[in-house]
């Protein structure tokens, strides 16, 4: 602008289109800039808090947008990538922004900066914009955890939904003898819990080759048992997602002949 001086003067400053202010300082409202123009500005968003789900979609009230650029919204700090969403456009003073879930781990109240981005570069005009995302489930509801985005997140040694169940860990049933016939496929469900809460592993250690147990049944099989004289010795393992238990397994297959070796002298008599 120009100082308006001299006899006739004013003694105040005459701004150049699109300044104001004492001293041309600033810009008329709705420019923005150095030079005071049209520019993609921010100015409120609507509304300004919702569910720490994510997922729903707010109004970016602002200037000058334009409909043939591309728009995201950058919903905090972190991974560039995971806090950003697209922003459609509505009218050169709106756009419709979706909201990711919630930066943060529980579900306290928490409040971001929100960073608007138009062809990937930012707009740094207009009205800094926050947004508060709520909890979704009260801790009342949460027993033995904290709420967590729309859900429960249990401490260690529960489940449930509201995690009020407690997880008992597997305690094995006494193993009894276990017997299989040579080359006849083996089936069998020998082993068991006296308490344990689902969902339930079960493994071997040291069994011999062929044979397998069902991770999830506890179903025994071997198709082609090899007999022997000595018995399999191997161990049985049930687990959960607090603790697990073990027991030795004695397996026998016996063979299916006897051998009897006789001793004779030159004469053929026995000895």
């Amino acid at each position: 602008g120009s100082c308006s001086d001299g006899l006739n003067g004013t003694g105040f400053c005459v701004c150049d289109d699109g300044f104001t202010g004492p001293l041309c300082q600033a810009c008329e409202p709705g420019l923005f800039g150095p030079a005071c123009e049209e520019l993609s500005a921010t100015d409120t968003l609507l509304p300004n808090s919702g569910d720490d789900e994510g997922g729903n979609q707010v109004m970016l009230h602002g200037f000058h947008f334009s409909n043939t650029s591309t728009f995201q919204a950058r919903w905090g700090s972190g991974s560039f990538s995971a806090r950003t969403r697209p922003c459609s456009f509505v009218a050169s003073d709106r756009l419709r922004c979706q909201v990711p879930p919630s930066p943060a781990s529980t579900s306290a109240s928490t409040q971001v900066t929100v960073t608007l981005y138009e062809n990937s570069r930012l707009v740094p005009y207009g009205q800094s914009l926050q947004y508060t995302y709520l909890a979704t489930c009260p801790a009342t509801q949460c027993v033995n955890g904290f709420c967590s985005r729309g859900g429960c997140s249990c401490y260690f040694g529960f489940t449930g939904d509201d995690c009020s169940i407690t997880i008992v860990g597997p305690t094995l049933n006494p193993v009894s003898l276990i017997t299989a016939t040579e080359q006849v496929a083996l089936v069998m469900s020998p082993f068991s819990t006296a308490q344990g809460s689902a969902p339930l592993v079960w493994s071997l250690q040291g069994a011999p080759a062929g044979v397998r147990l069902s991770q999830s049944t506890a179903v025994l099989t071997w198709n082609q048992p090899i007999a022997r004289t000595a018995p399999y010795l191997f161990t049985v393992r049930v687990s959960n997602a607090i603790s697990s238990d073990t027991a030795q397994v004695e397996l026998h297959v016996p063979l299916s002949y006897n051998a009897t070796i006789g001793v004779t002298d030159v004469s053929g008599q026995p000895i």
